[in-house]
């Protein structure tokens, strides 16, 4: 299994064609093995079709009832990815994806964290990676911590 490369962007919603149309380009250029995408606006369960032909095996979670927050992660065509389980935040906030590239087992983690109280969500939604990891664990997405100099 050649190495995998990431890729993850905060795409500030998704609703429009053009804007897809951008960052499907952009995500041809980089030629990305995993893409993890945040603030992409769906609601759960109203997720559209991105056809983008790279990457087929996309998983989404958003926000019960609100096209706010969400997150997704993608997997382009030749990565071999088997899945296991997942683990989703209701409010759309984070996914957590386990299962195989090749015969190697992922935890792959995708995160947009809210602006206010950073520390504390992220302590407790570590926490739920950290009882939850199996394999390799690939932590990615927008966290919202300023950094103080």
């Amino acid at each position: 299994m050649a190495d995998l490369k990431l890729v993850s962007y905060n795409v500030k919603g998704l609703g429009s064609p053009s804007k897809r149309s951008q960052l499907f380009s952009l995500l041809g250029k980089e030629k990305c093995s995993v893409i993890f995408l945040q603030e992409t606006h769906y609601k759960h369960g109203k997720f559209p079709d991105l056809s983008f032909s790279r990457f087929p095996n996309k998983y989404h979670c958003g926000a019960d009832g609100a096209a706010l927050r969400g997150v997704i992660r993608g997997f382009r065509k030749d990565v071999h990815f088997s899945y296991a389980t997942h683990i989703q935040d209701p409010k759309g906030r984070y996914i957590i994806l386990k299962g195989y590239v090749g015969q190697r087992m992922y935890t792959f983690v995708n995160i947009y964290a809210p602006n206010s109280d950073q520390i504390p969500w992220l302590l407790s939604s570590l926490s739920l990676v950290e009882n939850n990891q199996e394999g390799t664990l690939i932590l990615a997405g927008d966290f919202n911590v300023a950094s103080s100099y």
